[in-house]
């Protein structure tokens, strides 16, 4: 099933899977990925949570388009 955010304008998100992981104070994006707007994107990296008001973000985004 498809994800879709309230505003219309946004496309849904297709073929979602997900499996993220804490590591003492990390939290590791094992796999993120999916379809979107005709093509795929996957998201990977870490999120350092040692001070929960000031996160660090190292994270990675690839996009393609659908070559069908």
């Amino acid at each position: 099933e498809n994800a879709r955010l309230m505003n219309e304008n946004v496309p849904s998100i297709g073929k979602f899977d997900a499996r993220l992981a804490f590591a003492r104070d990390t939290l590791r994006v094992e796999r993120f990925h999916g379809e979107v707007g005709g093509g795929n994107f996957e998201l990977g990296g870490n999120i350092g949570l040692a001070t929960l008001n000031n996160p660090s973000f190292d994270l990675r985004l690839k996009a393609a388009p659908d070559r069908e």
